[in-house]
């Protein structure tokens, strides 16, 4: 609030300051899902080879999608 003049023009923005607010929340929600995923995609590299690593990975990249979808839907 200390960078606009007034209280009148605070307000003006607020709508549009909402929305980019949304949008970055939105954009940066994923990246634990991208943790995650490239967790598991280095476990099953060192445990089963890289031939399974990548399918895994993206298995649990879905599999987590899925469930915040889930989590998201009964709120």
């Amino acid at each position: 609030r200390s960078l606009y003049l007034s209280e009148e023009e605070f307000e003006k923005t607020r709508k549009s300051r909402e929305a980019q607010n949304a949008f970055y929340a939105s954009m940066f929600s994923i990246v634990p899902f991208l943790i995650v995923g490239a967790l598991c995609n280095c476990g099953v590299a060192l445990s089963l080879g890289r031939s399974w690593a990548i399918s895994v990975g993206i298995l649990a990249c879905m599999g987590c999608g899925v469930y915040e979808l889930g989590r998201r839907n009964n709120n």
